[in-house]
């Protein structure tokens, strides 16, 4: 009874589901949700470098042999400050990958792993160093520095997670919450 009293209790909190493991989940294995960026048009450019040619506020200048972004003019959401060398920016996966797995993607199939790991509502050109220091942290842990992003990577968050029907922490929940305050 207590259980069902505390499981109600959270999904009174959060109209996002609760997660239950009934057994072990599994290890995360990146490689199972985006083992590398591919090139899914075929014309040699990956989903990497078409994000970066897509989100660049100027043209971008390409590698002799056109299938690589060398440079162009991007604005950082999380930190507000503008790049030019797309050596200097990573697609960062606003949900990380570790995230979506522990919180239900683990039951995911490679299919839905992959589908997840290149949503493009789920992506953003971020400078190298901020992604490094997301990493894999949920919301309770990191936000984005630039306070008037916040709302929106909140909303986005939640949005990414309800789609996919992954669960969201209390704790992270509170934080999402406040974001938009």
């Amino acid at each position: 009874m207590k259980l069902v009293t505390l499981l109600l209790a959270a999904l009174t909190f959060t109209s996002m589901s609760v997660a239950y493991a009934t057994k072990p989940i599994p290890k995360y294995d990146r490689d199972e949700w985006l083992p590398s960026w591919p090139d899914l048009d075929g014309d040699c450019i990956n989903e990497r470098h078409e994000l970066l040619i897509s989100t660049s506020l100027k043209p971008v200048k390409m590698s002799n042999n056109g299938c690589y972004v060398q440079s162009g003019y991007w604005l950082d959401p999380y930190t507000g400050k503008y790049h030019t060398q797309a050596r200097d920016m990573q697609i960062e996966h606003l949900v990380s990958l570790v995230d979506a797995h522990y919180s239900g993607g683990y039951k995911f199939t490679l299919e839905q792993k992959r589908k997840f790991a290149l949503d493009r509502s789920n992506l953003r050109v971020v400078y190298g160093q901020i992604n490094q220091d997301k990493s894999g942290k949920r919301p309770s842990k990191w936000m984005p520095p630039l306070g008037s992003f916040q709302c929106e990577f909140a909303t986005t968050y939640k949005q990414v997670k309800a789609k996919y029907g992954l669960s969201i922490s209390q704790k992270d929940q509170k934080t999402l919450s406040k974001a938009c305050n």
